[in-house]
């Protein structure tokens, strides 16, 4: 009976041993909560007089076009939306945000991008950016390579014309990415200097003023002397892994400061 009892505590002395050596299990991550749906769009942007006769009717654009229809109707409300040119089609979408749709068309110009946020959905319901959680956008480049554009300075006047259109109708949550110099050793046009710059100092002076707008810049990191490094593009413009991940989280961050 002795014995039976010295084992019986040793088995509880033991098990106490066990309660106390056990790692607790951590407790599960909260899903994360898909942003609240806002109108990000006021009605209907005028369209610019200066489009391009064939701007509407590129293959490449349309086809991408009526994909990102179907993609906008099943995309759930408070979607954070992505759109732009070939800088935002290179993003992944699900290291911004699990909520994040990429819609970038490589080539766009900031015209048709003005076309794309006015069109309904493959279901002709209006366009995601109506019921979106916030806008990210970055473009330009491309009108300021487009040699039918110009001079870099009546190129970047007319991205500015165009942004200034934007500027009176975005609201809800916006985020505006500056443009990304290019790799001057790679490319003479667009300039850095004469094109992208004033672009990019007239986004500063024309939404870094307005409350539901954040400008994302990633320049001083990319371009510290105006041009953009070697060791963060794949061509002397588009950005390479490392690149790309600068840009994502600076991203995140503007959309924290949104409590996204």
């Amino acid at each position: 009976m002795i014995t039976q009892n010295i084992r019986n505590l040793i088995s509880q002395i033991l098990a106490e041993c066990d309660v106390l050596d056990a790692t607790p299990t951590p407790p599960p991550a909260p899903s994360p909560t898909i942003p609240p749906a806002l109108d990000c769009l006021a009605g209907t942007i005028p369209p610019a007089t200066n489009q391009y006769a064939d701007e509407l009717s590129e293959t490449a654009w349309l086809n991408l076009r009526a994909t990102y229809r179907t993609t906008m109707k099943n995309a759930p409300s408070g979607s954070i939306v992505l759109i732009g040119d070939s800088m935002v089609e290179r993003m992944s979408a699900s290291a911004i945000s699990p909520y994040a749709v990429n819609l970038g068309i490589s080539g766009e110009s900031i015209r048709q991008l003005i076309y794309r946020v006015n069109e309904t959905d493959i279901n002709n319901q209006p366009n995601l950016i109506h019921r979106a959680g916030a806008v990210v956008i970055l473009t330009g480049v491309n009108d300021l390579s487009d040699p039918r554009n110009g001079t870099q300075a009546n190129a970047a006047a007319t991205v500015n014309f165009v942004y200034d259109r934007l500027k009176n109708w975005l609201t809800g949550k916006v985020i505006i990415c500056k443009i990304i110099p290019v790799d001057q050793a790679v490319f003479s046009t667009p300039s850095n200097s004469a094109g992208i710059a004033p672009v990019n100092a007239w986004i500063d002076a024309n939404f870094g003023n307005k409350p539901n707008v954040r400008i994302v810049d990633v320049n001083a990191t990319l371009a510290p002397q105006g041009s953009l490094l070697p060791q963060y593009h794949v061509d002397g413009q588009h950005l390479n892994s490392a690149g790309n991940e600068i840009l994502q989280n600076a991203i995140k961050v503007a959309l924290a400061s949104f409590g996204l």
